[in-house]
């Protein structure tokens, strides 16, 4: 798991309602781009996205890897995504949205 939003460059992530937001936005975009590719070995690899908006501000999980002005490294023994469920049942289901975006990455 990483925090693509809010992240380093970003940092502000309160969206008002019926406003669109791109990540990064114009004035990083030239300094940062984000780029995919499939697992070593593989020929096709899925990723996804997973959005989760709420309709208060909770604190965030302070110490997922997200965008940043630093190299991430991950690793199998990775605990982010655990984090990140952990911290998704502390949001009543009735104070957030979520989403998941998958999208399938292969090499050409």
């Amino acid at each position: 798991v990483m925090m693509i939003y809010p992240n380093d460059y970003m940092e502000d992530n309160h969206i008002k309602a019926k406003h669109n937001i791109t990540v990064p936005d114009e004035e990083i975009s030239k300094y940062l781009k984000f780029r995919v590719g499939t697992m070593p070995g593989d020929k096709i690899t899925s990723e996804s996205i997973y959005v989760v908006c709420t309709k208060q501000p909770i604190p965030m999980i302070d110490d997922l890897p997200r965008v940043g002005k630093s190299l991430n490294t991950f690793s199998a023994t990775s605990n982010s995504f655990i984090k990140l469920q952990r911290w998704l049942t502390s949001v009543p289901l009735d104070q957030r949205i979520e989403k998941a975006l998958i999208y399938h990455v292969s090499k050409k």
